[in-house]
């Protein structure tokens, strides 16, 4: 009765912490999608990243680098090698394609995000060195478009890998 009872517990505890993730990613979406300043949130951001990476550099922390392709098209090995550099020898990746039937990479931005949320990110977006977001078909920072700040890089990439985004 007592392990029967413990294990109904953990998932109740599994399934209140799932909701929980669920709504704070929801309200990060609705923070990003009701932006009124988006080059400001990308500035922030940068700045958390390139304080995160000067912090682990001098705590001679080890990094792992990689590119938004290879997290967005190759899961599994990002996971796999995160894996190895914690020396865990008991994680296994199930590969699996999930994705495929619910991918809304057809729809026009104004049909994925609403013609509104589109039209203000465009306002924001236009005339900045974020301008080339705005083509969804690109998924690393163009060659010739200079970074508002500086990205600090992990200690042997010496930047990104063929001018992808990190």
């Amino acid at each position: 009765y007592f392990e029967l009872h413990a294990a109904q517990i953990e998932k109740y505890e599994a399934r209140q912490a799932r909701r929980r993730h669920v709504k704070d990613l929801r309200a990060r979406v609705n923070t990003f999608k009701n932006a009124q300043d988006l080059v400001e949130i990308f500035t922030s951001e940068q700045q958390l990243y390139n304080s995160a990476v000067r912090g682990a550099k001098q705590a001679g922390l080890e990094m792992l680098h990689f590119t938004f392709n290879e997290v967005v098209k190759d899961t599994c090995n990002v996971a796999e090698r995160i894996a190895a550099a914690a020396n865990c020898t008991c994680f296994e990746c199930r590969r699996r394609n999930a994705h495929t039937t619910t991918s809304h990479r057809t729809l026009s931005p104004e049909q994925r995000i609403g013609m509104a949320t589109w039209k203000r990110f465009e306002k924001q977006l236009t005339g900045t060195p974020y301008n080339w977001m705005l083509d969804l078909n690109v998924t690393r920072w163009p060659d010739d478009v200079p970074r508002p700040i500086p990205l600090e890089t992990p200690p042997n990439k010496g930047g990104c890998l063929d001018g992808e985004l990190c």
